[in-house]
Parts: structure tokens; sequence; C-alpha cells
């Protein structure tokens, strides 16, 4: 859940989070994003039309500030600042073809991305080239899709330098109806030579809304 404090009214909100519902983020992230529930959070934000502010900071010593300016035909530039320094720069732009999203990111790490999204009535896929001097180059693929009630997605990640090989994979399933929410996931990581791993999750919000 997250809490949202309203300082006008002097209330405060919970609201549930959504999952494997959000087309506009890579499948990737829905299927390894994990939430800290021991950590303190506390983030600042501020906006125009053409302008974004974001800062966040951590109990664990982790922060960022990110700004967001528009740019004309359905384009805007990041900027993101790290607590380790590294600086990362990110170009998008929307329905250059239909349904569509191209993104370019460079960091000051020396890591480069080049991504494309596809927007799909009920889902979205997506293809990112990666190049990291560490790891070399990396291929992602993801697809996500939603009908009535259900969720299915996946993601991969590839080495592909000299020799093709799979680095790590999750598939998950997911179903949402009213205040039940159940989701599962399978996942390997090739790299670090475990077995594959399953996760089974189940939510009942027994009041999703409240406020005191």
């Amino acid at each position: 859940h997250v809490l949202c404090v309203d300082t006008d009214k002097q209330k405060r909100y919970y609201y549930k989070m959504a999952l494997f519902k959000d087309f506009g983020k890579a499948g990737k992230d829905l299927l390894t994003k994990e939430f800290n529930a021991a950590e303190q959070k506390v983030e600042l934000k501020s906006s125009t039309s053409d302008v974004s502010f974001d800062s966040s900071w951590s109990s664990s010593n982790l922060g960022k500030v990110e700004t967001d300016f528009k740019l004309p035909r359905n384009s805007n530039v990041e900027f993101k600042l790290e607590t380790d320094s590294n600086v990362t720069a990110t170009y998008k732009i929307r329905e250059l073809f239909p349904r569509t999203l191209f993104s370019v990111k460079a960091t000051t790490s020396q890591n480069f991305n080049l991504g494309t999204e596809y927007r799909l009535a009920q889902g979205t896929t997506t293809a990112d080239l990666e190049f990291s001097p560490s790891s070399g180059p990396l291929l992602h693929a993801s697809a996500l899709f939603n009908r009535n009630n259900y969720s299915a997605g996946g993601k991969v990640s590839l080495f592909a330098g000299d020799e093709l090989r799979v680095k790590e994979y999750s598939v998950g399933l997911g179903f949402a109806k009213d205040s039940v929410e159940i989701t599962g996931s399978l996942s390997e990581n090739t790299d670090k030579k475990t077995a594959p791993q399953a996760l089974f999750q189940f939510i009942h919000n027994v009041n999703p809304n409240f406020s005191y």
C-alpha cells in the first residue's frame, strides 16, 4: 500500500498498488521489481507544464534527483543524478510510428541503451540493446498482455557477444478482481548458477481505500 497525505484537509489515504497492470513500463520491471518493507523513503515532487522535478532519499542512504523536460513532437529528455555520482541522460520520442516509443540512454559510467516499445490494445512488447563495459552487449526483450482480469508476461536477457546465450529470464501470470490479487512467477539467472526460483503472491485488500 502507498500512504498519501493531503495537507489541506489533514487526512491520510491508503491506496493499494496495482500488479501486472502498467503497460507503460517494460515487463522486466514488473517481473523483477522489489519492495523493501523495512525501508523509510522520502520523496519530493514538483512540476509545471514543461518541466518536472523529482527527488528521493531512503534510509539505506540511496538517493536520486530527476529532471524531465518536455520537447516538441511528443518527445522529452530526462536527467538523473544518483548518490554514487552517476549521471543518466535519456531521450524518448513517442508516436514516431503509430503505437511506438523509442529511447536512447547514456550514463557517465559508459553504459549505453537503445530501446523500443510497441503498444497493443491489451499489452505491450519491448526490445532493448544495452552495452556495458563490464558485461558487453546485452539484448533484452519482454512482453506483457492483459485480458479481462488475467495478465501474463515474460522477459529474457541474452548475451550478444561472440556467443549468444541466455543470461536470465522470468515469466509470470496474474489475476486481479475486486479486492483479490494473485500472482506467480518463475525466474532464473544463469550467471549465479542457482536453481530456478518460483514466487507466489496472494493479496486480499480488506479495505483498500480508507482515511482517518
